[in-house]
């Protein structure tokens, strides 16, 4: 059993099959576990399945396992120092069984400090290339390289003040010989980044949720916030929070807080957004109506954040954004659940996506997947060139954990739906004629009888032998369901599906 949004395994179970054991466990606290004891709770679970033998394990992600625990139910912790190395193995008592002791003399001498390379979060840092932060968490400039992350480090006054630093044993630790007197920073700070260009004079996009720093590209920067709501920042120059939905004070419905930064001009500027490389997103959504300012963001690069869950995206439509070519750490993110196109601003669909074909083969465990918002007028993204099959070629058959799928008719090639059993909801809306959301003179194309049907004895034959109380919600645009799918439908009902035919109950 995997956890940790797919990155570590959590339990070995002999003696019993994976569906069993998954009957045991939400996987939603296995890869999102509030700490340590509450996973390992919940993972006790899985010692009550009959005649099976059981391990299980806890992590603290980047750094390295926390706990295990044998079959016997006894428990053996790992604890690490504050630069991450392992410096105590403890038995189930807490007694410690091993303690490492780390000396390195012969790179460090007196008055010297060794330091790996670190996030705002304390995590190790990935690679290059790096913000560099000074020990008062100020933004330096970028390096590509240990020799430039100490050109810029040594180059501050702040820094000067607490000592020198120069390469440690590799390119990712430093040694820090400190000024008289002084005492060590906590930390010496790198973080990787993305970018994005913007030709324009606005950009609203930028939430707590998409990393830890930004930089304007205009020399403004500012540290963000802890949480989604966090609006107890120091503010860039020539920026103003805004709170969804486009209200300059928090409402009662409001989620999540917005930054928008005003620019002299609509000339190109790069905004780079530094982070922890945790789940945070580097998801664009817009503070304000129309969402004029992310229609022209383009060239998406970089490193995105390395846990990251989420691809989304509202009312972008620059193909040279809506791709994965540019960044850099792509192909080894495996974390991705959530694939969603949203129209932010009501009104301005995504456009002209780019992604070359199985772009999501890495991220087996997609869970949703979101193109469109209910009937054929309202898609969140309008490209007939893009299809499921576009995030792998058997994707019906490869992402078994998909639970949520609305899409329009454009986006798929009618696939058999039975190997998606963990399928709790699935919306298929009718295109029209100019694909679009403008309804002027622009009929709707009614779905083919026989595909509908088939949706609906696929999933009776799929989900809807594991799923209770799950929807489908298919707008047919006039074509009504034939009789062939009468026995499908009874099935599903009986275990609890909603099921919806044009917006009206069946």
């Amino acid at each position: 059993m995997w956890g940790y949004s797919k990155s570590y395994p959590v339990a070995e179970i002999a003696g019993a099959d994976y569906a069993t054991a998954s009957s045991y466990i939400n996987q939603s606290i296995l890869d999102n576990p509030a700490d340590d004891a509450s996973l390992r709770s919940h993972l006790n679970n899985l010692r009550n399945i009959p005649n099976s033998l059981v391990k299980t394990y806890t992590y603290k992600p980047l750094i390295g396992m926390t706990s295990q625990t044998d079959p016997a139910g006894k428990t053996t912790f790992y604890e690490y120092d504050n630069f991450n190395r392992l410096k105590n193995i403890k038995d189930y008592q807490g007694n410690i069984a091993k303690n490492f002791q780390y000396n390195y003399l012969s790179s460090c001498g007196t008055n010297c400090v060794i330091y790996p390379l670190q996030t705002f979060n304390g995590s190790n840092t990935i690679g290059y290339p790096v913000g560099v932060f000074n020990v008062n968490g100020a933004l330096l400039g970028q390096a590509t390289s240990q020799a430039q992350y100490l050109t810029l480090w040594n180059g501050n006054s702040a820094n000067q003040a607490k000592g020198v630093l120069s390469a440690g044993t590799d390119a990712l630790h430093f040694n820090l010989t400190l000024a008289s007197g002084q005492t060590a920073p906590s930390t010496v700070t790198g973080l990787r980044y993305y970018q994005f260009d913007i030709p324009w004079t606005q950009i609203d996009g930028i939430r707590n949720l998409n990393g830890e720093y930004v930089d304007f590209g205009d020399g403004a920067t500012m540290r963000l916030g802890k949480t989604d709501m966090d609006a107890n920042v120091t503010l860039a120059p020539n920026t103003v929070v805004r709170y969804y939905p486009d209200s300059p004070t928090p409402l009662p419905n409001s989620t999540a807080v917005y930054f928008v930064h005003n620019y002299p001009d609509n000339s190109v500027k790069t905004v780079t957004v530094y982070h922890n490389d945790d789940d945070k997103r580097a998801s664009l959504d817009n503070g304000l109506k129309p969402a004029t300012s992310l229609t022209k963001v383009k060239n998406s690069r970089g490193n995105f954040p390395q846990y990251t869950n989420r691809l989304t995206g509202s009312c972008l439509q620059e193909p040279s954004y809506w791709t994965v070519a540019n960044v850099a750490n792509w192909n080894s993110i495996t974390s991705i659940q959530v694939l969603l196109f949203n129209v932010g601003d009501g009104t301005t669909v995504c456009t002209n996506t780019n992604f070359a074909q199985d772009f999501m083969a890495n991220n087996k465990g997609l869970k949703e997947v979101y193109t469109s918002n209910g009937n054929p007028y309202s898609a969140s993204l309008r490209d007939v060139n893009f299809k499921l099959s576009r995030l792998k070629t058997d994707w019906n058959t490869y992402f078994t954990n998909l639970e949520y799928i609305s899409i329009t008719e454009d986006n798929w090639n009618h696939e058999d739906l039975t190997a998606l059993t963990k399928l709790n909801a699935f919306g298929l809306f009718a295109t029209n004629q100019n694909h679009s959301n403008d309804p002027t003179n622009n009929p709707v194309i009614p779905i083919q009888q026989s595909v509908i049907d088939n949706i609906y004895i696929q999933i009776a034959a799929g989900a809807g032998q594991t799923v209770s109380n799950g929807i489908i919600n298919i707008y047919g645009g006039g074509t009504l369901r034939g009789h062939s799918s009468d026995a499908a439908v009874a099935q599903l009902k009986a275990k609890g599906w909603t099921i919806k035919f044009d917006g009206n109950n069946q």
